[in-house]
Order: structure tokens, then C-alpha cells, then sequence
């Protein structure tokens, strides 16, 4: 059977820091070069990904794309920094020494400083876990879809099996 490298596949699952989802996208290319775009919270997964997709995937030009779904954190995981809540309000009470006419901050304000809303440490390998299982079903995703779109490209070959032959002419 041909197998085209065209193919497109995604998976999604909870994980202790959220819904985590994997996109594979592929493409026709000579060699395999595998293209990875992993949220920075995600990046320990980087090598673990790239071996499981070179270990199925032969050929192509493989996008692969990791994520967290927003809003899937999950209750509780969440709390404020009182560092970076001290730091903030030091911060707060120069600037207003500077400029007494400026309004005072917001609690939006506050909540969307960097460092102020601190993440609870995540279980690092239930998150693994969860990112291999997922590799594995895109890939299988990833491969059916590559068979199908050579399947079909095949029938189509197919129907005209021999493109037409040139007549010889008496001159030649």
C-alpha cells in the first residue's frame, strides 16, 4: 500500500496541571524533520516527543504542537505569592511617591503582574504519563490518516494507470 506523509491528528486528556492536547501535522519532504512547539511549562517533554515520533514516523515534514486548553487548571491549584505580592507593593508606593495624582491599583491589576498567582507544583511524571499516551494516539491518528490520504491518492492513479503513448510516425 503507498502511504502519503500528508496527514493531520490531535488528541487531548486531563492531566494533573489541566487538559493537555498534542497536534501532529505532516507533510511531504525527502527526510524526516520534526518541528516542535511546546509551551514552556511543557519543554521537559521535548525529547521524549521527538523519540517517539521518530521511532514511527520515517519521512515528512512533522509539525508537532503542545498545549494546555485555558481554563482547564484545576481548583485549587492556585494561590498568591507573598513575595511577589511584597515586591508589587514596594513597587506601588515609590511609584505613587513619584506621581501622587495617579490612580491606585486594581485587584485585575495586581492578579496579572508576573509572579503574583503562583501555579501549586505539578506532579511531573503523571504529566509525562499522560503526554506519552497522548504521542502514542496522535501518532496512530497521524499514520491512519497518512495511509488513508495514500489509499486514495493511489485509486486515483489508478483510473488512468499509463499516461498515453507517444504514435511513431512514418519520418521516424
Amino acid at each position: 500500500m503507498i502511504h502519503s506523509m500528508t496527514g493531520y491528528a490531535a488528541a487531548s486528556a486531563e492531566s494533573p496541571r489541566g487538559t493537555l492536547a498534542i497536534e501532529l501535522r505532516s507533510v511531504n519532504a525527502r527526510f524526516l524533520d520534526v518541528q516542535l512547539r511546546v509551551a514552556e511549562e511543557l519543554r521537559a517533554l521535548e525529547p521524549m516527543l521527538r523519540e517517539r515520533i521518530a521511532a514511527r514516523v520515517a519521512r515528512g515534514k512533522v509539525d508537532c504542537r503542545v498545549f494546555f486548553i485555558e481554563g482547564s487548571v484545576p481548583a485549587g491549584s492556585q494561590r498568591l505569592s507573598a513575595a511577589a505580592l511584597a515586591r508589587l507593593k514596594t513597587l506601588a508606593d515609590e511609584a505613587r511617591t513619584a506621581f501622587p495624582d495617579a490612580a491606585g491599583m486594581r485587584i485585575a491589576d495586581v492578579l496579572r503582574w508576573p509572579g503574583v498567582v503562583a501555579e501549586a507544583p505539578a506532579d511531573e511524571r503523571a504529566t509525562r504519563a499522560v503526554a506519552e499516551g497522548l504521542c502514542r494516539r496522535a501518532l496512530d491518528e497521524l499514520l491512519a490518516a497518512r495511509a488513508r490520504e495514500g489509499s486514495r491518492r493511489s485509486r486515483r492513479w489508478c483510473r488512468n494507470p499509463s499516461p498515453p503513448t507517444r504514435r511513431s510516425s512514418p519520418s521516424d
